[in-house]
């Protein structure tokens, strides 16, 4: 064989390489990539990006090189985030480091213990450093949240709505005992928020409950997950309830005997996934002992502020009262038990408040839900109105 056949063999082994993604995508593009606990990019259509551009102002010659310049990022951004066979390679390459060498490969991201539970690492919003108490909101921080709260519940008690913040607790805060390293008797970032606004209560502990209530087996959160389970979204759900002033709707209708509790082996743990291996564990399963009532009505994709916004409605007609939850992955394991409660849910994912929305629905109840570690991310809370890209 020549030197000229063996570069010729070479060149095109590396073409090949470096073309495989593509010569996949049309039959091995992943829909569902290996959970990160991050939200992966979305495909953006050519003329969407051009739209976006034109709503903005641009003339239409700069829309136009806008919106080539918005498309290229977006695909790049697509394809690195959703090329074939890219989740199963993160899961042998992690799986790989954690069977082979016994090292965790993402320790920013996922700590596990001797024990067998898996925690969230220092990638998530600090939050080793906000959990263990070596990092704490500072006066202005707090100050700036404390008022786009109080804006937002005076804004909501205008139209006569009663406006909540309902905040997840961290896995950390719940189960400190478990954790793989020592934390500081300090406040948390939730318990100084949640004090300035001890008085108004627009601010509610969804794991309030829980703590109380130690005649169901204890463990509300995950061994192999960041989230909850069914049993701590219910306890959740109960939280929320008396939060909003429910409690008799609680109590009649959906009391802890009102749920047959049984048992499911599961092997779903996004924080396993995140280091490649399948772990299963056993999680508590709720099976409503009532009739269910709620049906999805609808599905709407919007555009704000170049976000991409989800809302979801679910109708029953047993219920009555219209609530909207601006919702984040917790949310999930409790769905099942709000849509039961009221005439009309509105979910949505991706704003923390849409006034645009709140008006135009005119709900009973409006709830910003969000996780204990992105607690900061209420001074983005605005009662501005988003401006709709479509």
């Amino acid at each position: 064989m020549t030197i000229r056949t063996l570069r010729i063999t070479f060149l095109t082994l590396c073409g090949l390489i470096l073309a495989m993604p593509l010569l996949l995508w049309p039959v091995a593009r992943s829909k569902e990539p290996a959970d990160e606990n991050r939200k992966l990019a979305e495909w953006l259509d050519l003329s969407d990006a051009f739209h976006r551009e034109t709503a903005s102002g641009r003339s239409r010659a700069n829309a136009a090189l806008s919106g080539l310049k918005r498309f290229a990022e977006s695909f790049d951004s697509f394809f690195s985030d959703r090329f074939p066979l890219r989740g199963k390679l993160l899961e042998q390459h992690h799986a790989m480091r954690r069977r082979i060498f016994d090292s965790n490969p993402i320790q920013e991201r996922v700590y596990w213990t001797e024990q067998g539970w898996y925690f969230l690492g220092d990638s998530y919003g600090d939050l080793v450093m906000e959990s263990s108490g070596r990092k704490v909101m500072s006066a202005h921080e707090l100050a700036a949240i404390d008022n786009r709260i109080e804006a937002a519940q005076a804004w909501c008690a205008a139209r006569g709505i009663a406006f909540h913040v309902a905040v997840v607790r961290d896995k950390q805060s719940i189960m400190p005992e478990a954790l793989p390293y020592a934390r500081r008797d300090a406040p948390s970032n939730f318990s100084l928020i949640a004090a300035l606004h001890a008085g108004a209560q627009p601010v509610l502990d969804l794991n309030a409950l829980e703590r109380a209530h130690r005649d169901f087996p204890p463990r509300t959160y995950r061994r192999t997950d960041s989230h909850w389970n069914s049993l701590g979204a219910y306890w959740g759900f109960c939280a929320l309830m008396q939060g909003l002033g429910l409690d008799s709707l609680l109590i009649r209708s959906f009391g802890p005997d009102s749920f047959q509790w049984d048992s499911t082996m599961v092997s779903d743990g996004d924080l396993t996934r995140l280091l490649g291996i399948a772990e299963t564990e056993t999680v508590p399963d709720a099976r409503p002992l009532f009739e269910l009532g709620a049906q999805p009505a609808d599905t709407t994709i919007k555009w704000a502020n170049g976000d991409r916004i989800e809302i979801i409605r679910f109708r029953n007609p047993r219920r009555q009262g219209r609530i909207v939850l601006f919702r984040d992955s917790f949310a999930d394991a409790r769905l099942p038990f709000l849509r039961e409660a009221f005439g009309e849910t509105v979910v949505v994912r991706g704003s923390l408040f849409d006034a645009v929305l709140l008006e135009a629905e005119h709900p009973d109840y409006a709830v910003t839900q969000v996780v204990e570690r992105q607690v900061d991310h209420l001074r983005h809370l605005t009662v501005s109105y988003n401006r709709s890209d479509r």
